[in-house]
C-alpha cells in the first residue's frame, strides 16, 4: 500500500497529489484546516481516528481509542477478500482472476469498510459520482459485488459466491 504523511497543512496538498484520491485517512488531530477538508469532500474513502475527529470531516471516521488499536484494525481490514477482490500491493485492486484494476480508490475505501460501509456526511453530487464511479467498475468487471447508498452510508455487497 503507498502511505502519505501528511501534517493537519498538507492534508490538501498530499491529497491533490494522490490520483484518483486516498482509499483510507487517519489522523488524531481535531482541527484540520478548511482547505484540508475542501481536498478530502466529494470523494468515498475509509476514515479512521484517534481521540476527537475534526468537524467537517465529509465521511464519519470509526473512532479508536490508541494509535495502536487503528494500526491493528488496518492491518487486518487490509487484508478482506471479498467476492474474490482484495487490495492490491501499492494501488488498485486484485481481482479474481489476478488482474489488476487502478483508479480504484473508491472501490479500496468500500472494500476496507465491508460490512458497514462508509458513513457520509452530506451525499452531494461529487460523492454520487464516486459511488456511480464504483458501481460501473465492478458492473465492468463483472464482479460479485455491487455497491449500494442511501442518504447517508454507501457500502459494497457481496452478490455471488464469496
Amino acid at each position: 500500500m503507498s502511505v502519505a504523511w501528511a501534517r493537519p497543512a498538507q492534508v490538501a496538498k498530499a491529497v491533490a497529489a494522490m490520483d484518483p484520491g486516498p482509499w483510507v485517512v487517519a489522523g488524531g488531530e481535531s482541527a484540520i484546516p478548511e482547505q484540508a477538508l475542501e481536498a478530502l469532500r466529494g470523494r468515498l474513502y475509509a476514515a479512521h481516528w484517534v481521540h476527537d475527529p475534526p468537524a467537517g470531516l465529509p465521511v464519519r471516521p470509526v473512532l479508536h481509542p490508541s494509535w495502536g488499536d487503528l494500526v491493528d484494525v488496518l492491518e487486518r481490514r487490509l487484508k478482506v477478500r471479498l467476492g474474490g477482490v482484495r487490495l492490491a500491493p501499492g494501488r488498485g485492486l486484485v481481482l479474481p482472476d489476478g488482474a489488476i484494476i487502478t483508479h480504484a480508490s473508491p472501490l479500496e475505501g468500500l472494500l476496507v469498510a465491508y460490512p458497514d460501509g462508509l458513513e457520509v456526511a452530506h451525499m452531494d453530487p461529487r460523492v454520487r459520482a464516486e459511488v456511480r464511479r464504483a458501481a460501473l467498475t465492478l458492473e465492468r468487471h463483472h464482479l460479485p459485488l455491487r455497491v449500494v447508498s442511501d442518504d447517508l452510508r454507501v457500502a459494497v455487497v457481496v452478490t455471488g459466491p464469496r
